[in-house]
């Protein structure tokens, strides 16, 4: 659903929301013509029957923000969610 790009170091990454399953993908899309995929992640509960107890749901919109403008100094990723209302903010990790 939605999609946002986000420089760390001399690395280009995608950080791409999936709607339905409320999860989140990222790629290395440093080369484009050679894009990496790097994680997958949801914080959705699914042993939950009640949908409030889940957790973030359907990740409409998000914004990459670079470690330079971060209040912490880190790269964070924040994420809407649709479904559950909820903001997510993640601090973005590189190994």
């Amino acid at each position: 659903e939605g999609i946002t790009i986000g420089q760390i170091g001399k690395k280009t990454f995608a950080f791409i929301g999936l709607e339905r399953a409320s999860g989140i993908m990222v790629y290395d899309i440093s080369q484009p013509q050679q894009a990496k995929f790097v994680q997958y992640f949801n914080d959705r509960d699914v042993s939950q029957t009640d949908m409030t107890k889940q957790g973030d749901l359907g990740p409409e919109g998000l914004i990459f923000i670079a470690a330079k403008d971060s209040p912490n100094g880190q790269p964070l990723l924040v994420v809407g969610n649709e479904v559950s209302g909820s903001t997510a903010i993640y601090q973005v990790h590189l190994k």
